[in-house]
Order: C-alpha cells, then sequence, then structure tokens
C-alpha cells in the first residue's frame, strides 16, 4: 500500500526524473561523467565507444552521486565494481534526469562490431521520430 502512494506522488510531482534517484543529481556532476567519458560536455554530440570511458575517472563521481539514489537501487548500481557497460548505464540514469538520452548504435570496422554512444536531448530525438514516420504509398500497376 505504501507503495502505491509513493509511486502516485512520485509520478505526479517527478514525471520526467527515473525511479533510481530521490532528487535530480545537479548539471555540473553530469557535465564532469560526460568529461569522463571523453566529451567536452552534455551538449557534445560527439559520439563515443563505452572502451573509451576513463572509468578510474568515473569511478571517483560515484560517491558524489550515491545521495541522488534511493538507496537500494544505489546498492545495485554504485557499490558493485565498475564496468564499462555499468557506467553506460549510470550515465543513463543521470542523463534521463535532464531530458536527455543516450542514443547507441553499431558499426563495424575491420570484422569487429562497435557500439558508439551519443547524447540526444529529447526535443532531437522527437523530430526524427517524425521524420521517420513519413508515409509512404507504393502502387504496382
Amino acid at each position: 500500500m505504501l507503495w502505491i502512494l509513493w509511486n502516485r506522488f512520485y509520478t505526479k510531482t517527478n514525471s520526467n526524473m527515473p525511479p533510481v534517484f530521490r532528487h535530480v543529481p545537479p548539471l555540473d556532476l553530469m557535465n564532469a561523467m560526460c568529461k569522463a567519458c571523453g566529451l567536452t560536455d552534455v551538449h557534445d554530440s560527439k559520439a563515443f565507444l563505452k572502451e573509451s570511458i576513463q572509468l578510474d575517472l568515473f569511478q571517483n563521481y560515484l560517491p558524489e552521486l550515491e545521495p541522488y539514489y534511493v538507496p537500494c537501487k544505489a546498492r545495485d548500481f554504485l557499490l558493485l565494481p565498475l564496468t564499462p557497460q555499468r557506467a553506460i548505464v549510470i550515465l543513463r540514469h543521470v542523463l534521463k534526469a535532464h531530458d536527455k538520452l543516450l542514443d547507441s548504435f553499431e558499426k563495424s570496422m575491420h570484422t569487429k562490431r562497435l557500439v558508439w554512444y551519443r547524447i540526444l536531448s529529447k526535443l532531437d530525438t522527437s523530430d526524427s521520430m517524425k521524420e521517420e514516420n513519413k508515409e509512404i504509398c507504393v502502387e504496382f500497376v
């Protein structure tokens, strides 16, 4: 019962924040995490690989991020050993709280598939989805 009440309150007041956070993390912390990924700031649209994330630098920001996470989620995401994939998940959480998305796409280079990531605002994705949903009519005679 308590969960239902909390969930109703949470969705009304913090609709853009993912359910892993108690409060929205500050923007400067998000920019610092982006710098650990090789970007200049959150507005940098350059693509990066998860292998290019500086895990030791990223690890330094996790204690600052812990007060913003719900305690049970902090235990799952922040207190376990940091891997590149876990860093991507944490970055997705923080970006979503600030109305940003982490887009991923695959490229093959020299018979090796690589997953590239880039930061998009939600406005960018809605515009691109509108372009993709255009109707195409094909007539056969």
